[in-house]
């Protein structure tokens, strides 16, 4: 039973950051790519807007099964709540690259929020009160594309720990 929790707990983890990860791939190589074209560029705001908005949601959801399916997996392969305690987990390989990993993962949510709960939507109202050529409309469109460029990066970076985590460290001992 516990190899089928095993497997469950893994595969919502990977379909999470698939659809997380794939999300933002197509949101910035191909939605961000066809906008800026002259031939879609009246189109563009409304757009992004309507996309970035479904996607939010999709994305807060994968995230959320990522946390859980996270810390169950934790759970399933060792790590136990007194293991987790004990100073000699974090001081080992696969502490350290843990601590790496929920830090980044940290990083990756307040990006998220600020992203999302405030320069996107302050973007937006911008947007539609035609001040889109504004400095203060330009310079959130700058912001939210390096927060979106910086969150992807991050992410690749905890989709290489985790890898590293699950392909040779465990089972954690505790």
């Amino acid at each position: 039973m516990s190899a089928i929790l095993m497997l469950l707990s893994l595969w919502l983890h990977v379909a999470s950051i698939v659809v997380w990860l794939g999300g933002m791939t197509f949101f910035v190589l191909v939605l961000m790519s066809v906008a800026r074209t002259q031939a879609y560029r009246a189109l563009a705001p409304a757009l992004i807007e309507r996309i970035g908005l479904r996607f939010r949601t999709v994305a807060w959801f994968a995230l959320g099964v990522l946390v859980l399916s996270g810390i169950s997996n934790l759970y399933l392969l060792g790590a136990s709540p007194a293991a987790l305690l004990d100073s000699r987990f974090w001081q080992s390989p696969p502490g350290r690259l843990l601590e790496v990993k929920l830090s980044l993962i940290s990083v990756i949510l307040i990006l998220s929020v600020v992203h999302d709960f405030y320069i996107g939507p302050r973007s937006m109202t911008l947007t539609q009160a035609d001040k889109i050529t504004s400095p203060e409309s330009e310079r959130l469109r700058r912001q939210a594309m390096l927060i979106g460029r910086v969150n992807f990066l991050l992410a690749l970076m905890v989709l290489v720990l985790g890898l590293m985590l699950g392909h040779g460290f465990f089972p954690f001992q505790g």
